[in-house]
């Protein structure tokens, strides 16, 4: 409380200060532009050019901007690998992580604004984001859903005027392949403008993978050991297209439409068998599972911008998503001799439909001093129908049918802040977001439940430049954020998940009396800017969270069933450097190569859980970039490559939960060649060490031990881009 009532002050009393501009500022605003920039997180637009303003240097809000250059560099047909490249950014499968933490604890977000459920960030395809910014420590403009951080995905949205670009592309490795193709362009007449990007990519697998699963007694005998062997196939095809319109109308009016429509469509077939298993044989011991899926994903939102006299701005936003999901599966079992013993047919469908509305107005006091404040709201629906038909041999056929009934989550924020550059050295920010969410949620097989929570935040920021140190600053937050329980695990029912049902493949059971986890943060940093780009950054950071959810797996009525719960306080820390610079500034005579270097080292301690390895979600300890571009003279050839490191770990999940999994590096190369002002052809090699992925889960109690150990081999891919403009 006495936080809290510290911030308050600090907001309060900076906005009374209104009349007191005597400070001299930099600060550019729409009626009166200063000699140099200076902190203002919402109103510059960054580029890569020269002199322009840069954000990472000049912003309170500590803020890292990935430009649209850094993203096409590799040729990516996935915005993952994009991602695992960046500073404070880990990525592990398709989970992205900031400080080592996924599961929730890092904020994904699309143009400012929370992802729907069932996003993923392999749905949009690189070509289609203007910039990714990494937020590590909350701001009040945005939700403080944000734990670990915030990756803010902003889509394309400014082009050159009257330019059109093709790209087509095709990536090929062992047992996969991966056509691409992205078409842009924009026009521009008196006040009105438009932009559209469509893109198409296809991903063809077909791979093997392995399993081995085994059981122990409290003497540590052996019960049994299951080695599995699969093959896996799929094929899966995306396909994406965003128009923005832009009307300028003039006395200070401007409209904007943006419209994202996204489709998915895919279909797989695993199969496999135990091989030579030793004791007991599974129940299923030769397995098939075929899944259809499709999903299909739109989002539009309109802005209308009105900008006053005195330089004060109105912000009005009101849009709607659409999420929908339908997914048919069907599993088979037999015996070895490839009798069917057992079948299950299911079918899913989730439509979930969002409603938003938020505004902001903003006041500049004199000169380097905004406040600012609004609301974000939404309300949304979703129906979650699922039918299951379980069909064993010697028994009745079982027939499910689940559904959530006219579900709804409702969310309202409230918010305020002030920035303000006290002085040429040193700048301000201060924002209070509070924001409550609702969720009712009912059911044909469960009674109706409801939950609601309210979480006020607030933030203070500073950033101190050293008056006698040109290039060297300081900054530092303290921060209150939160993460929200997900809707699935407030709903009250068990979902059947496997054949061969095990702590390693558990049925999962929501609880609806959750709680949000609760977190108090610090983050310093001290940086240091040189010209043409050069920057060096050491951060560090602590959060302590309360009401921590964990996962506990228990064995009820003869299936092993896994539950979220609220269960006490976890701590967890992090160092991070990252660098930049061209060679040359420390070798006049060596070739034109700038150098990237970043590096993220994760402590964690859940108190409740027995140590060693008491991480928090498995948190990735340590993480590591190195990356370097050259650059030829005449500019007609760029090369470059990436090293990626993330350590391994042991991690002890709960009391009786492990998880481990090994360390991964990744090499990936490129190269590009233009060949006129309009035309260049892009080589990318990625994934050339081709490691393995592998994961062990173990499950120990007074009985004995239960483990499961999978491996997925990798493969080194060979892209081609083809790139012209037209």
């Amino acid at each position: 409380m006495k936080t809290r009532a510290l911030y308050l002050c600090l907001l309060v009393s900076a906005s009374a200060a209104k009349g007191n501009a005597q400070t001299p500022s930099s600060i550019p605003t729409e009626s009166k532009v200063s000699p140099a920039p200076a902190p203002k997180v919402e109103r510059i637009e960054v580029t890569e050019s020269q002199g322009k303003y840069d954000a990472r240097r000049e912003d309170t809000a500590t803020k890292i901007v990935v430009t649209e250059a850094e993203i096409k560099k590799f040729g990516d047909t996935q915005l993952a690998d994009v991602l695992k490249r960046l500073p404070s950014v880990t990525v592990r499968g398709t989970e992205v992580m900031m400080r080592g933490l996924g599961g929730g604890y890092t904020q994904i977000l699309l143009d400012g604004q929370k992802a729907p459920p069932g996003f993923t960030i392999d749905s949009i395809s690189p070509d289609e984001v203007e910039r990714v910014e990494i937020i590590r420590a909350a701001t009040a403009d945005l939700s403080t859903q944000s734990i670990a951080g915030t990756i803010n995905i902003v889509l394309k949205k400014k082009f050159k005027p009257d330019a059109s670009e093709l790209k087509i592309g095709y990536g090929r490795a062992t047992g996969s392949r991966r056509p691409n193709v992205s078409y842009q362009t924009s026009r521009q007449k008196d006040n009105f403008s438009y932009s559209v990007v469509a893109t198409a990519r296809q991903t063809i697998l077909d791979y093997k993978f392995l399993s081995d699963s085994f059981a122990d007694d409290a003497t540590g005998r052996l019960i049994y050991r299951r080695p599995f062997s699969g093959d896996w196939t799929g094929r899966f095809t995306n396909a994406n297209v965003s128009p923005k319109l832009n009307w300028t109308l003039g006395e200070g009016h401007t409209f904007a439409w943006k419209f994202f429509l996204g489709r998915g469509q895919g279909s797989s077939n695993s199969s496999g068998e135990t091989l030579a298993s030793i004791g007991t044989p599974p129940p299923y011991p030769v397995t098939r599972n075929p899944v259809e899926r499709s999903t299909w994903f739109a989002r539009s939102d309109v802005t209308w911008n009105r900008t006053l006299a005195g330089g004060a701005k109105w912000e009005l936003k009101a849009g709607i998503d659409s999420f929908v999901r339908r997914t048919k599966e069907d599993t088979y079992g037999y015996t070895p001799q490839r009798e069917l013993i057992y079948s299950r047919n299911e079918e899913i469908t989730n439509p979930d439909r969002d409603l938003k509305f938020s505004g902001k107005y903003t006041q500049p006091f004199g000169v380097g001093h905004t406040l600012a404040a609004g609301w974000d709201s939404s309300v949304g629906a979703l129906r979650y129908q699922r039918k299951i038909r379980d069909n064993a041999i010697g028994s009745s056929p079982l027939r499910l049918s689940e559904q959530i009934d006219n579900p709804s989550v409702s969310s309202l924020a409230l918010i305020a802040q002030n920035e303000w550059n006290l002085s040429e050295h040193w700048s301000v920010y201060a924002g209070l977001r509070w924001e409550t969410i609702k969720t009712d949620i009912s059911g044909n097989d469960y009674a109706s439940v409801s939950n609601q929570f309210s979480v006020g935040s607030p933030i203070l920021q500073t950033l101190w430049k050293f008056k006698d140190a040109p290039g060297w600053q300081t900054r530092l937050a303290l921060t209150k954020t939160f993460k929200a329980p997900d809707k699935s695990d407030l709903t009250p029912r068990v979902t059947y998940v496997s054949l061969n049902n095990s702590p390693a493949e558990p049925d999962y059971r929501g609880n609806a009396q959750l709680k949000p986890e609760l977190a108090n943060g610090l983050d310093v940093a001290l940086e240091k800017f040189w010209e043409k780009g050069s920057s060096l950054s050491l951060s560090a950071t602590v959060r302590r969270i309360s009401d921590v959810t964990r996962r506990n797996t228990v064995l009820t009525d003869g299936r092993w069933v896994n539950a979220p719960t609220n269960d006490g306080r976890a701590v967890s820390r992090s160092i991070e450097l990252d660098t930049k610079f061209p060679v040359q500034t420390l070798y006049a005579n060596s070739p034109p190569i700038d150098l990237r270097v970043n590096f993220s080292r994760n402590w964690s301690e859940v108190k409740n859980v027995p140590g060693p390895n008491n991480r928090l979600l498995s948190q990735t300890p340590f993480s590591a970039t190195l990356g370097l571009d050259y650059r030829m003279k005449d500019g007609n050839f760029v090369a470059g490559g990436s090293i990626t490191f993330r350590s391994g770990a042991d991690s002890r999940t709960s009391v009786n939960t492990f998880e481990s999994y090994p360390a991964r590096r990744e090499v990936d190369f490129y190269g590009l060649w233009k060949f006129s002002k309009n035309d260049q052809l892009r080589l990318t090699l990625a994934n050339i060490l081709r490691e393995d992925s592998v994961n062990t889960s173990r499950y120990v109690d007074a009985t004995g031990t239960l483990g499961d150990t999978s491996r997925t081999p990798s493969r080194m891919e060979i892209r081609l881009n083809l790139e012209t403009k037209l």
